[in-house]
């Protein structure tokens, strides 16, 4: 039986991987900001023990952690306090060093997030820059903290960007007028992921440590040309959406208030750098992700909650 420390385990990628190893016997800690919440009960009800912290709490870490041998926990940006990232990584490497028990870090970061340096623009937004630094600063913590086994794992773009509360941040056009006004042209093949499909991972490899270390893997479940996921999501919603794709010019002038717009040309120009990430086969690591239309179609409601403004 493994002991793992969930951290975030009220969200869709740790839920999912909670979940998953409850579901297989094993213990989880959970570290949760509200105890109380009906996510975090619904977790203790199936078997977790929940611990009150955050990760600007060094001793909750540690009382957390303490009797566990893996720790995933994802990266997360603070839109108020960018550095808390930084500070929270920090502290979960520095109290799995001191624990004595865990030998596995598992770290869940974002795509495209190797090569991004090599990309123009990367840092063309202050905001954006800050964002991918502290990404890269994290996996390095990790890569280099020295236990026995660690894992990075690198997301491509969420599903769930899609759908309320995440698209009135990433798509507030979309929302709201019904025009998507993006980067990307209509044959732009993105690259999707659920993120408890995420979580999913995130377990495979607490479970696998031997097979997952050292690994540090994109994630994704399919490529989906842009003006693909336009009509999918229409269909989805009831409602006919469109597709806008804007100039390099209007994308920097529109950046310095959707920094999103920038991170899309950012993915643009990697792929360009990259072809291979076009190209190269997918993996599911035998978990069998799921599709957009699938996840569409499961959360029907709420995208149409989420269109439902959409003249």
């Amino acid at each position: 039986m493994v002991k793992a420390l969930i951290i975030g385990a009220t969200g869709k990628q740790g839920g999912a991987t909670a979940r998953s190893l409850l579901k297989a016997g094993h213990e989880v800690h959970a570290l949760v900001r509200t105890p109380d919440s009906e996510a975090a009960q619904a977790l203790k009800a199936q078997g977790a023990v929940l611990f009150e912290g955050n990760t600007d709490d060094l001793d909750a870490i540690k009382a957390a952690m303490a009797g566990t041998s893996a720790v995933f926990w994802m990266s997360i940006p603070s839109f108020t306090d960018w550095q808390e990232e930084v500070r929270g990584t920090k502290n979960i490497v520095d109290a799995a060093k001191q624990s004595g028990s865990v030998e596995h870090l598992i770290y869940s970061t974002t795509g495209i997030i190797e090569h991004i340096k090599e990309v123009p623009l990367w840092d063309a937004s202050p905001i954006l820059k800050v964002y991918w630094e502290n990404k890269i600063a994290g996996e390095e913590s990790v890569r280099s903290a020295g236990l026995k086994y660690y894992t990075i794992l690198r997301p491509q773009e969420f599903m769930n960007n899609l759908v309320l509360p995440l698209a009135a941040f990433q798509f507030p056009d979309m929302t709201s007028t019904g025009v998507w006004n993006t980067a990307s042209p209509p044959g732009f093949r993105n690259q999707y992921i659920d993120p408890e499909d995420v979580g999913r991972v995130a377990a495979a490899a607490v479970l696998n440590p031997e097979d997952w270390n050292g690994r540090e893997v994109e994630i994704a479940a399919e490529r989906v040309p842009i003006g693909e996921v336009v009509e999918l999501v229409s269909a989805a919603a009831g409602k006919q959406l469109s597709l806008r794709t804007l100039g390099e010019e209007e994308v920097l002038k529109a950046a310095e208030q959707n920094p999103v717009l920038l991170g899309q040309l950012c993915r643009i120009r990697h792929a360009e750098l990259h072809p291979e990430w076009d190209t190269q086969p997918i993996d599911d690591f035998g978990l069998g992700f799921k599709t957009l239309k699938q996840f569409l179609e499961e959360n029907k409601e709420l995208v149409v909650e989420t269109y439902k403004n959409v003249p």
